[in-house]
């Protein structure tokens, strides 16, 4: 998907989310409402099995010309393996994520080329939130 706005502001290259500085700009006060794709990095992941389209709903607003603020929440339906009974179990994730993107080394996510990849903030805070370790039975 691209959409044209000047220049090429969006750009969604395999299942990344790519945004300009300046669609950005544009766009500020609609906020952020998209759906990502987080299927490809189960592979990666021993517990879980499949995630569910990540809904990220939320808004930012530019502290400066290259630097932003963001607070978002991705929800996704989680399929882990049970630590207990190796059965599967559907859990739904929800993260909260506030933070803030540069184009310097200031902040964990960058700014790169005047864009930044929403698809790799999400991930990054999702992964490190979801639980690592889910029992079928309580204990």
């Amino acid at each position: 998907m691209t959409k044209n706005n000047c220049f090429v502001t969006i750009a969604n290259v395999g299942d990344k989310m790519t945004y300009t500085l300046l669609y950005l700009k544009q766009h500020q006060t609609e906020g952020i409402d998209l759906s990502l794709d987080f299927n490809k990095e189960v592979e990666l992941l021993s517990e879980v099995t499949k995630i569910g389209p990540c809904h990220v709903k939320g808004n930012y607003r530019f502290l400066d010309d290259n630097y932003l603020s963001f607070n978002l929440k991705a929800v996704a339906e989680v399929t882990f393996v049970a630590a207990d009974t190796l059965n599967l179990i559907k859990k739904r994730v929800e993260v909260q994520i506030e933070d803030e993107l540069a184009n310097n080394d200031k902040t964990e996510y960058q700014i790169k080329d005047g864009k930044i990849d929403l698809y790799e903030l999400v991930w990054g805070w999702f992964v490190a939130e979801m639980p690592l370790i889910v029992y079928e039975k309580e204990k």
